[in-house]
């Protein structure tokens, strides 16, 4: 038991190595990723994608494998026993700070499509609104949430898919984006794709405090009648 737990967490250890050395653009080519996938019984080749996986509690492997396998076109599996994921599309993750998970997860479906992917997603983890309908700009601190838990739910950001290995910085950085966005303004939804969040990918780069005063210095009378007026 205890040997198996030690194997366990040096491979742990070694694919998010991995995954860390690949979003941070050390991984430059096919053959760069096999050395490294190789040796871990990973077969891997494009198109490639990210997702960031953001949680105020740590995020569950299982909760990983579901969103992994949702991207490889596979779809969801919420069962009582998880079925760990073939190669079609093995899990390759890493913490990124700030309580984010990067998940990288390639051999995707080149039929797969990034919407639906959303709403399987929404529907997976229990939300019914759609990232793409729900969108709220008022800063997430103001918001009043549902008593259902929705706050502290898991928020993903999917970054686009990429056929590089050298591409994946990319698609990490459009997914932190897309993250940033569903967290702020994303409302009971939890998954946005980069492609999709529109002006919201430049309002989620803005200070939540200047995107206050900016609103209070242009429509600050206007939502204050309102108040006073339950207009």
């Amino acid at each position: 038991m205890i040997r198996r737990r030690t194997i366990d967490a040096s491979r742990g250890a070694t694919i998010a190595g991995l995954a860390l050395d690949w979003i941070g653009g050390q991984l430059v080519d096919d053959a760069t990723l096999a050395s490294r996938a190789g040796p871990l019984g990973m077969s891997l080749h494009p198109p490639y994608i990210v997702a960031v996986v953001e949680s105020s509690t740590s995020v569950a492997t299982g909760d990983l494998n579901e969103i992994a396998r949702a991207l490889s076109g596979e779809g969801p599996r919420r069962a009582l026993t998880r079925v760990p994921l073939n190669q079609r599309a093995p899990l390759i993750w890493a913490p990124v700070g700030s309580g984010r998970v990067a998940v990288i997860v390639g051999n995707l479906d080149e039929n797969v499509s990034l919407r639906t992917t959303i709403a399987s997603l929404n529907a997976l983890f229990n939300v019914s609104q759609n990232v793409s309908d729900g969108f709220d700009p008022t800063p997430s601190d103001q918001r009043s949430t549902p008593g259902d838990g929705t706050k502290d739910r898991i928020r993903v950001g999917l970054g686009r898919p990429v056929v590089r290995v050298d591409e994946v910085i990319r698609s990490y950085r459009e997914a932190q984006r897309a993250c940033d966005a569903v967290t702020r303004f994303g409302g009971r939804a939890i998954a946005a794709s980069f492609q999709d969040i529109g002006i919201y990918r430049l309002l989620a780069t803005v200070d939540p405090a200047e995107l206050d005063a900016y609103c209070t210095d242009h429509v600050g009378a206007l939502r204050d009648h309102d108040a006073r007026t339950n207009g």
